[in-house]
C-alpha cells in the first residue's frame, strides 16, 4: 500500500513540474515617477505558466537608477494571476495592494530595501506574454504616503505588429493594358491591345 501511494505521489509531482513552465524574460525597464522617466535598464522577469490557466510574475531585486545611484526597493511577486488568451499572446492583469519583500542581491543587507518598509502599496498590473516576449506595465500609487505616482515598463506593447497577415497573390498575366500601359476592362474591335507582355488586335 505504501509503495503504491509513493508511486503514485511521485508521478503526480512530475505531471505538476511538466505542466509548468518558467522562463525569464530580458528587457529594457524604464521608470516614471511623477512625470520624469529613468533611463531605460536591462531587466530580467520571471514568467512561469503553471499549465492550469494560471501564470506567476516576479520582478526581483527591483531597483531605481536616479543620477547613477540605486535605490533599492525590492522583489515584487504575484502568484495565481488569471491568463486570457490574446491574438498570438496571452494577457494577465492584477488590481490589488502587495507587499514588497528584500532582494537578495549578495553584499546588500535586508534593512537596505525600502520595500519592506512601506507595507501594502495599492498596485495595478497588466500584462502580454508569448513564446518571445513579455511586457508590463506597473501603475503604483504613493500620492498619499511618498507623494509620488511611479510608472513600470517593461519591454514594449507591440505585439500586434508581430503577427502574420495572411498574404495574397493576384494574377496580373489576365490584365488588358492599352498601348499608353493604361489597364483597360472594356475593349474596343480594332484596337490594339497587350496581355501578358504580348500585343494583340481586338477583333
Amino acid at each position: 500500500m505504501k509503495k503504491t501511494l509513493l508511486t503514485f505521489f511521485c508521478a503526480f509531482t512530475t505531471l505538476m513540474l511538466c505542466a509548468q513552465s518558467a522562463k525569464t524574460y530580458s528587457d529594457q525597464l524604464v521608470v516614471t515617477i511623477n512625470g520624469d522617466s529613468t533611463e531605460p535598464q536591462q531587466t530580467n522577469i520571471l514568467f512561469t505558466d503553471n499549465g492550469d490557466g494560471t501564470c506567476d510574475f516576479a520582478l526581483n531585486n527591483f531597483y531605481l537608477l536616479i543620477l547613477d545611484n540605486a535605490l533599492l526597493v525590492g522583489n515584487i511577486a504575484l502568484e495565481g494571476l488569471i491568463l486570457n488568451d490574446g491574438n498570438g499572446y496571452q494577457t494577465f492583469t492584477y488590481d490589488d495592494k502587495i507587499n514588497i519583500t528584500a532582494g537578495n542581491i549578495e553584499g546588500v543587507s535586508e534593512d537596505m530595501w525600502i520595500g519592506p518598509i512601506l507595507g501594502e502599496i495599492p498596485l495595478v498590473l497588466s500584462g502580454k506574454v508569448n513564446e518571445n516576449k513579455l511586457y508590463v506595465s506597473i501603475d503604483i500609487n504613493m500620492e498619499s504616503t511618498l507623494g509620488q505616482i511611479i510608472y513600470v515598463k517593461f519591454g514594449n506593447d507591440d505585439f500586434e505588429s508581430g503577427i502574420k497577415k495572411k498574404e495574397f497573390s493576384i494574377d496580373t498575366s489576365l490584365y488588358i493594358y492599352d498601348l499608353q500601359g493604361r489597364r483597360v476592362t472594356k475593349q474596343f474591335t480594332g484596337h490594339l491591345y497587350i496581355k501578358n507582355g504580348k500585343k494583340y488586335v481586338m477583333k
